[in-house]
């Protein structure tokens, strides 16, 4: 199992949507 540079970013891209999505779910809620 190799993991690339365009893996690599992927994933760190993914998990940055993820903070986006659970602080804007923050803000609307509280």
């Amino acid at each position: 199992m190799l993991f690339s540079i365009k893996h690599v970013k992927a994933a760190v891209a993914y998990m940055n949507n993820l903070n986006t999505v659970a602080n804007w779910l923050a803000v609307c809620l509280y």
